[in-house]
């Protein structure tokens, strides 16, 4: 078997219960446009679509933000923890990672 190493920038890391905006470098990062923002808007639907599925697996919700110069993803968790592995738009292989963890409480 032939297995991927997933380093840190592969990873998505969340806190329970919480709304998360994360930039789409990850996405476009081997992508050269003249629209940049055009290319990344799409990734990101696409990226929603193809992981509704383990993404709901975790009780997370994910959407496309757009804020009038940068296109962003928002990613909002549960209480659930855990990971699961993500495909890539581009691939549509498991090239990503998404942990939801638990929040640190200071006593």
């Amino acid at each position: 078997m032939n297995f991927q190493r997933v380093t840190t920038s592969d990873t998505i890391e969340l806190v329970d219960q919480s709304e998360e905006d994360k930039s789409t470098d990850f996405l476009s990062k081997n992508i050269s446009s003249r629209f940049p923002e055009a290319i990344a808007a799409k990734l990101c639907r696409q990226f929603i679509d193809i992981n509704r599925t383990n993404l709901s697996k975790v009780g997370v919700e994910a959407r496309t933000k757009y804020d009038g110069s940068k296109v962003s993803l928002t990613f909002t968790s549960s209480l659930n923890i855990g990971a699961v592995p993500l495909l890539s738009p581009i691939t549509s292989k498991h090239s990503i990672s998404l942990l939801p963890k638990i929040r640190k409480y200071i006593s």
